[in-house]
């Protein structure tokens, strides 16, 4: 799958994971953000999206299934700007 700034992202791409309630972390890489959306997809499928004022969000339980992989995608917010750059986008497998 394609990747976009994922060496920036925790767990790094193509980890395979055997908890259900990752928590994921991003470097904060431009100035100003005053929030991230956080979007997690099973396919093209959105599972969960959540807004953070943070650099990490803990998946909640039942959210994710073992055997899935999964793309997570991270796009910061600037206020007034809106979203102006480009997203971080990663992906990580849960093992079954």
């Amino acid at each position: 799958p394609p990747t976009y700034l994922a060496k920036f992202m925790r767990p790094t791409a193509g980890n395979t994971l055997v908890i259900l309630r990752p928590r994921l972390t991003w470097q904060r890489l431009y100035a100003g953000t005053t929030f991230s959306n956080v979007q997690i997809y099973a396919g093209k499928r959105k599972v969960l999206g959540a807004f953070t004022r943070g650099n990490a969000y803990r998946v909640p339980q039942g959210k994710l299934k073992r055997g899935t992989r999964y793309t997570w995608v991270v796009w910061p917010y600037r206020g007034a700007k809106g979203y102006v750059a480009r997203p971080m986008i990663s992906y990580f497998s849960i093992a079954p």
